[in-house]
């Protein structure tokens, strides 16, 4: 239902002159899809088979009625068009009160106070531990942030949750790689780019060297089963990975509530996989356990390895129903690139066969891939642009601007970082 104030003055006018329920008329507007068919419309087909009319006729003859009375001192003119009334604003009128409501309420215009808010977690950035925050992280930290601002603008309380990919077999593969290649002093002096190379490495190595996978499989299995050695380095890595997070997020201005990595769900993964069997969700096929979801064309999915490793799919259902159960969520959205489409969905009808009616309150928020000539970035490959560079980069052309054009400015290095941030 549209209920900003230019719909409201419409659908009280309409309400008015055509003797409708100002109710229905609320219900019924929309802001059409195109500019030049007006700001508001108001479609007629509900009224048609009342009125005995085709809406394209009942159109017109509303528009002749509209005709007779002066119209909304925020409305321009009205035009009938394919069974719609198409109203067009006064844009000085209307620019002129938003304005003046703006500098009355400076700091909370566009605020909705609500005593029982409606909770919504968002989930968003959710970069990997131990690889480099890339500049294709930027779209799900800067379109999370910004959903949750406007959330909480429209009364709702947030939950803003950080979902760090801090498990799987990616940390097999770094384990691997550190103890074959890997040295501590590296690591203590450039930590990313460290385990960013050995991860590029490891992959470079493994198109020569199959039993590589296998290694890193095994150190993975390591680290699910509780080994000392496999736990120290996942922590060392995990610790390193988010003091630079914390800087950079910080420079971004964006904040959470929760840093809840894969790993934090790990202890009800038992339980979770035995649920799924119980009910018989999941089944065995090859030592592994999976779920057919070829019936809903969804593809097969994969719960469990033969080895009894946990996937990112099991991670997830772990996860949401643990933030269900905690906070009885009222909409949960998943800032997550399209390409993880299927997975979503495989997720939500898991969840709906598990039998849990909220699995309709998700929903993922797609975005697509930045890509640089007609190659997307891949970590394996080495060929991803990090944030930090673009960030330092775009800050220092700022500052460089300054020096030329403003040399006696006040607070320059603040400034360029601000108009640098705000370029990116």
């Amino acid at each position: 239902m549209m209920t900003d104030d230019l719909s409201t003055t419409i659908a009280k006018f309409i309400s008015q002159v055509l003797k409708k329920d100002l109710n229905d008329v609320l219900r019924a507007i929309e802001i059409p899809t195109h500019h030049h068919q007006g700001d508001r419309a108001l479609p007629c087909f509900r009224w048609s088979k009342e009125a005995k009319k085709a809406p394209k006729i009942l159109a017109e003859v509303f528009k002749k009625e509209i005709e007779k009375s002066e119209l909304p001192e925020d409305v321009d003119r009205v035009e009938a068009l394919s069974g719609y009334l198409n109203f067009y604003a006064k844009t000085d009128v209307l620019t002129r009160k938003t304005l003046n409501q703006i500098l009355s309420k400076p700091t909370s215009y566009g605020f909705v106070d609500s005593k029982a808010p409606p909770l919504a977690i968002i989930e968003f950035s959710s970069p990997n531990i131990a690889k480099p925050f890339s500049i294709g992280h930027l779209r799900s930290t800067n379109i999370g942030a910004c959903l949750s601002r406007i959330f909480q603008a429209r009364g709702w309380k947030v939950v803003r949750i950080n979902h760090l990919g801090d498990w799987g077999t990616q940390f097999g593969k770094l384990m691997s790689a550190y103890r074959r290649w890997g040295k501590a002093e590296d690591l203590q002096e450039y930590p990313m780019d460290a385990l960013y190379k050995l991860y590029v490495k490891f992959h470079e190595q493994e198109v020569s060297d199959p039993t590589l996978i296998d290694e890193a499989r095994e150190w993975f299995s390591k680290l699910e089963k509780g080994d000392s050695d496999a736990k120290e380095l996942w922590e060392w890595f995990r610790e390193m990975t988010m003091k630079e997070l914390s800087r950079l997020y910080g420079r971004l201005g964006v904040e959470f509530d929760h840093f809840w990595g894969e790993s934090y769900y790990v202890h009800l993964l038992p339980e979770l996989v035995s649920d799924l069997e119980a009910q018989g969700i999941a089944k065995e096929s090859e030592r592994a356990l999976i779920v057919d979801l070829e019936p809903y064309n969804l593809h097969t999915c994969l719960i469990q390895k033969k080895d009894e490793s946990s996937l990112y799919m099991t991670r997830d259902l772990a996860a949401a129903i643990y933030r269900e159960e905690k906070f009885s969520f009222d909409q949960m959205l998943y800032v997550v690139g399209t390409p993880q489409k299927l997975h979503f969905q495989q997720l939500f009808k898991l969840l709906d066969l598990m039998g849990k009616p909220w699995h309709k309150k998700c929903e993922h928020i797609m975005f697509g891939h930045m890509a640089f000539g007609d190659e997307a970035m891949s970590t394996r490959k080495g060929n991803i642009v990090f944030l930090k560079d673009v960030i330092d980069k775009s800050v220092e052309m700022a500052r460089q601007t300054v020096e030329e054009k403003n040399p006696e400015l006040e607070n320059k290095d603040m400034v360029a970082e601000q108009v640098g941030l705000g370029a990116i």
